[in-house]
């Protein structure tokens, strides 16, 4: 029996930031790595709409982990010689083309992740958001390129 082939799967958020990842682990003196948010533990499927007690009683006293709500998806380190510094990653699926030939110009970043950011910039920490492997390249090593 021949069956039609599969249509093709679209990129989703999760491979681009795999991709990206593989990318700055290349560039010499980067260490980057996935920075996953959230708290544990996740309720039963069952108690997804009335907790049972023994959902409820592990649910009291919650682990949360990552860097908070907001925080980037990547997060690296350069090593340089006065020490290592930080740098983050947003990552975002590429923007709709409209009918017009332009790209969507929606925000999307949370209010967390622009209040995230913002505070890590103002101390010193740069965070991109990139939609492409060669964008999250290009920024990173362009501000590996500006340290003295």
């Amino acid at each position: 029996m021949d069956l039609p082939p599969r249509a093709p799967r679209e990129a989703s958020e999760a491979d681009l930031t795999t991709s990206i990842l593989n990318a700055l682990r290349l560039i010499p003196g980067v260490h980057a790595t996935r920075n996953n948010t959230g708290k544990t533990p996740v309720p039963c499927e069952a108690c997804r709409k009335a907790m049972c007690r023994r959902c409820l009683a592990r649910l009291v006293r919650p682990v949360t982990y990552g860097l908070g709500s907001g925080g980037p998806d990547i997060v690296g380190l350069y090593s340089h010689v006065v020490g290592a510094l930080a740098f983050g990653v947003e990552v975002k699926r590429p923007r709709a083309v409209l009918a017009s030939g332009r790209e969507s110009a929606a925000e999307d970043r949370s209010p967390d992740q622009v209040a995230w950011h913002r505070a890590a910039q103002a101390r010193g920490m740069p965070v991109w958001t990139c939609r492409a492997v060669e964008d999250a390249e290009r920024e990173v090593r362009a501000w590996i390129a500006r340290m003295p």
